[in-house]
């Protein structure tokens, strides 16, 4: 898979036609580059403002493609794209579209509100930008205040707890000094104090009970959206069939890949570097190896710890003990080292092959396709043959006119 440029990124873009595998394989593409997504969203953003008309529904389904299946992955492209599709709506609200073309792009507003791509709230500022710009597409929309400037609708603001008013009869009085007058002024009545304290856990019990249930709306919110992202998922899963008219015949299309991988493919060259760096592991390590099997047999068999027979030779063999488990401690981390990086490495090749096997089985059908298409170019040219060699030779027709005489000019005519 070819490494991500911009320059590419146009280039392909430039080559997308409204066709299954021509998306699917683009989508894919940019999937395995999602590290990208922030430049790739900027791109398709730039292409699709000055695209033609007929081909901004195809970038849209491009979109769409991308924002969908590369959720299993991450979040990176629906983060990416959130705060630029509302300046796109604007822009295709001031554009004049076919009729195909905007029930396309408002279509796919109602399918990302069913399988809850994105929020309720992110749905209708797209909605707003794009009837605000059919409306007055010289003039940008009118911001809300609860609207974001790149139109998004955003939670209002938290209000802010009111303290009351602190009075100052309840303030405590200074106490006097020793030996010295009290201070000047009435002592503030006691009064107050008691009312103060009445009024101060009333109204902390009112904050107390409207942070639970502010608490409680939330969690409810985040509940819906982890249903509807659940459904989404499920309906994912069966892929979307559609009839588009390409080239003025009717075609059925899936829209969506069926088929991804559930983690992202490593490059070519990490696969590589991993595989090279498992031919240094633990287990072809034949020096560490040769070393443990030449231990002396008393330092792994308790039954021997009999022939002792003085204190020097106990102590000889309690530090042969103590480098042996320091050095089979140090090799049993490593092989157990190894055992993870070949876990990781096995991840790495599934991941590899299923993305290979999904490019395999994309390429598969965008030649049977065009295999389709040459067959069809085939029976055209066979029948222009056949109809050209029907066509009479006018050069060995008889020359009909030498018996007569050429017709009179104009001037002829009139004179």
């Amino acid at each position: 898979m070819s490494a991500f440029s911009t320059a590419v990124f146009v280039k392909k873009l430039g080559e997308l036609n409204n066709t299954t595998p021509s998306i699917q394989t683009l989508s894919l593409w940019l999937i395995h580059h999602r590290k990208h997504a922030s430049t790739i969203v900027q791109t398709w953003k730039k292409e699709v403002l000055r695209a033609p008309s007929k081909k901004k529904l195809t970038m849209m389904y491009l979109a769409n493609d991308v924002i969908q299946n590369s959720k299993k992955k991450g979040t990176e492209f629906n983060l990416a794209f959130a705060p630029e599709l509302p300046s796109v709506y604007r822009h295709l609200g001031g554009t004049s579209l076919d009729e195909k073309t905007e029930s396309g792009v408002v279509r796919l507003l109602n399918v990302w509100q069913e399988r809850g791509v994105f929020t309720s709230l992110q749905i209708s500022g797209f909605r707003t930008a794009f009837e605000t710009g059919s409306k007055s597409p010289s003039m940008s929309p009118a911001i809300s205040p609860n609207m974001s400037p790149d139109g998004l609708f955003k939670e209002p603001p938290p209000k802010k707890k009111k303290l009351p008013a602190k009075s100052p009869l309840a303030e405590e009085p200074k106490k006097p000094e020793a030996g010295g007058k009290p201070p000047d002024g009435p002592p503030p009545p006691r009064e107050h104090d008691g009312q103060k304290s009445q009024d101060q856990p009333d109204q902390k019990k009112h904050h107390e009970h409207k942070k639970h249930h502010e608490e409680r709306k939330r969690h409810e919110e985040r509940r819906k959206s982890s249903e509807e992202r659940r459904k989404s998922s499920e309906d994912r899963k069966k892929p979307e069939v559609k009839e588009v008219e390409v080239e003025g015949h009717k075609e059925v299309h899936v829209m969506l890949s069926p088929h991804s991988p559930v983690r992202d493919p490593p490059e070519p060259s990490e696969l590589i570097t991993a595989l090279q760096d498992l031919e240094n592991s633990a287990s072809s390590d034949a020096a560490t190896r040769e070393k443990i099997s030449s231990l002396p047999p008393e330092v792994s068999d308790t039954n021997l710890l009999a022939r002792l027979q003085d204190r020097t030779s106990g102590q000889r063999l309690l530090a042969q003990v103590t480098e042996a488990v320091d050095m089979l401690t140090d090799y049993n981390g490593r092989l157990a080292g190894e055992m993870d990086e070949r876990k990781r490495v096995t991840r790495l090749l599934q991941d590899f092959t299923q993305s290979q096997k999904d490019l395999l089985a994309q390429a598969e059908r965008t030649l049977e396709e065009y295999r389709e298409k040459l067959q069809k170019v085939y029976l055209v040219r066979e029948e222009l043959k056949s109809h050209i060699q029907n066509l009479p030779d006018i050069s060995k027709l008889p020359n009909v006119t030498g018996g007569f005489a050429p017709l009179p000019s104009a001037g002829d005519l009139f004179s």
